[in-house]
């Protein structure tokens, strides 16, 4: 069963020397992003790229915990919902760590657009500029402690308080994260009005970055609708299998034996048909690695930023 959310310590804990070495590694990436980046910029990357290897490494190591563990409930499903996958002990606490460094490091990398990015491209901004830039940073922050606090906060298998809580921080990841894409998309839009006269922009990395990042948000219904598709297809198509039934003991006798399968079937029939769970499971998957893919393109912006600023200093 699962533990309270913000409770317990990671010592004794499976993968606890892991646990010790990511939040090490996110204090150590956060702070040379932080202090060292306005020397040498190839450090202020460390901030969106460090929140995306940490969102990776959090969901592939708990979906692999999960996996080879006791808390499968169904081994037919192959995308369970993302939020499961930290329900439980062991992963749950892997789940804590993880999705804690990603928003945090998210949060380092909002701060670092706000002073590194956007001065120069509001350089030449009028008000409309500048209020998408306040709104794109708001809703930055908004979407880093929707991570953390749906981290923290881990599902629990019931309705409780603290299921509300991670419901509330995922609606704060995706309204903050969307709502940050659109404010980005519109700034940049007006910003590259003024191309001629604001150096970084003329940049062929940062203009290929910035159509990547409008494409993303343009077709972000499709890159969710997709994997539906594909997910219904490819589980249509391996047929409506039962689920394995449980080990028998060779000692039982056949009224035991009887009673055993029973109970499984009265269990398998009480769980949500796989094909179901797959499928949605699947676009959750998608929407968590777009958002972790859109950020992760602000390294571009933050390298040619710093460096830009570095040469005029």
């Amino acid at each position: 069963s699962s533990s309270g959310g913000g409770g317990g310590s990671i010592r004794g804990n499976p993968g606890a020397g892991g646990l010790r070495a990511v939040m090490m590694g996110g204090s150590f990436i956060g702070s040379c992003a932080f202090f060292l980046g306005k020397l040498w910029p190839i450090l202020v990357v460390l901030a969106p790229l460090g929140s995306m290897s940490a969102v990776l490494w959090t969901v592939f190591t708990c979906y692999a915990m999960w996996r080879s563990g006791p808390n499968i409930r169904d081994p037919r499903v192959i995308f369970p919902a993302i939020s499961e996958l930290g329900a439980s002990m062991p992963e749950q606490r892997v789940y804590q760590v993880g999705f804690a460094v990603t928003g945090v490091l998210l949060a380092l990398h909002v701060h670092l657009f706000s002073q590194i990015v956007l001065p120069q491209l509001l350089e030449l901004g009028n008000a409309d500029m500048q209020q998408h830039a306040d709104n794109a940073v708001w809703y930055g922050y908004v979407a880093a402690a929707g991570v953390v606090a749906q981290g923290v906060f881990t599902l629990e298998m019931q309705l409780s308080a603290q299921s509300c809580v991670h419901w509330a921080g995922a609606i704060m990841f995706m309204n903050g994260a969307m709502n940050h894409a659109q404010e980005s998309k519109a700034l940049y839009a007006a910003a590259l009005q003024f191309a001629d006269h604001v150096p970084v922009l003329q940049s062929p990395w940062l203009t290929s970055t910035i159509a990547i990042r409008k494409f993303i948000v343009d077709y972000s219904s499709m890159f969710m609708f997709l994997p539906v598709v594909l997910a219904q297809m490819f589980f249509a198509s391996q047929g409506s299998s039962p689920p394995p039934m449980p080990d028998i003991p060779a000692s039982a006798t056949p009224a035991e034996r009887a009673e055993i399968e029973r109970v499984a079937r009265e269990m398998h029939a009480q769980m949500p048909d796989p094909k179901t769970m797959n499928t949605m499971g699947a676009m959750q998957w998608a929407i968590i690695f777009q958002f972790a893919l859109y950020f992760c393109t602000y390294a571009v912006d933050l390298f040619l930023c710093q460096t830009a600023e570095l040469k005029r200093g």
